[in-house]
């Protein structure tokens, strides 16, 4: 557990100082939601890995982490439920699309989730699963759509500034990032550093997308579309 707390650190270490940088304001709300950000990000993933630390949160005891991401949506649930109203601004759980922006976001959501599909595919090949076709089509993209658009890219859209030039907009930025690092960044058991940088922008740039497609439709729905699609139909194709 040690080890994966000082991994989540290092993560936020990375991506704190550029957020307390564009603040839109040095109030005290925002500082108490860059404080949020952080805990809610530590807590959501400590979760995620819970089971593999504490025998009794492995309940289901099956192949994939199914009690982790039980436990991450749970923590997604219960942070909206609590602080919704240091985002209320961003809400995005809501199935209601700025109108503005329909075309221009479904049509980046397929073509990334196409653009996905086709890259798996010709990455390699897999046995066929049935419980990892049912575990691609429902648990990842639920819980981190949830936590990381949902509630992560909200409160950083309510605290910092909405456009930088070269980088758009930071907090698009930042949760993609974050979200880059939980797939390819980790400790090893001696804590030495592992770093995959073809997966991180591989899954980099998919949060920076989704993150976009969130930001310009202002609702998680087309973003969990895509993001459930690209993991099942991805998944498919390989063992096909």
């Amino acid at each position: 557990m040690l080890k994966s707390f000082l991994e989540l650190l290092i993560h936020l270490a990375v991506v704190l100082p550029l957020a307390l940088w564009l603040m839109k304001d040095r109030s005290r709300k925002n500082y108490l939601r860059l404080g949020l950000f952080s805990v809610l990000y530590l807590i959501n993933q400590l979760a995620l890995s819970l089971p593999y630390y504490v025998p009794a949160f492995d309940f289901i005891g099956a192949n994939w982490n199914w009690d982790g991401k039980i436990l991450g949506i749970l923590t997604g649930v219960i942070s909206v439920l609590l602080f919704k109203n240091y985002f209320s601004e961003n809400y995005f759980l809501t199935l209601k699309q700025e109108r503005s922006n329909v075309k221009v976001t479904v049509i980046t959501a397929a073509a990334l989730t196409v653009f996905s599909i086709v890259l798996t595919y010709f990455m390699g090949r897999s046995d066929w699963d049935n419980e990892t076709l049912f575990f691609e089509l429902t648990m990842p993209s639920t819980e981190e759509e949830l936590m990381f658009r949902g509630v992560l890219l909200a409160l950083l859209l309510s605290t910092l500034k909405p456009q930088i030039r070269f980088l758009g907009n930071p907090s698009v930025l930042i949760t993609a990032v974050l979200f880059g690092f939980v797939h390819a960044f980790r400790l090893n058991t001696d804590y030495s550093l592992s770093f995959e940088p073809l997966f991180f922008l591989m899954t980099g740039l998919g949060g920076y997308i989704w993150g976009w497609i969130t930001w310009k439709s202002r609702s998680i729905l087309l973003a969990w579309l895509s993001h459930n699609f690209c993991n099942f139909f991805g998944t498919l194709v390989t063992m096909i």
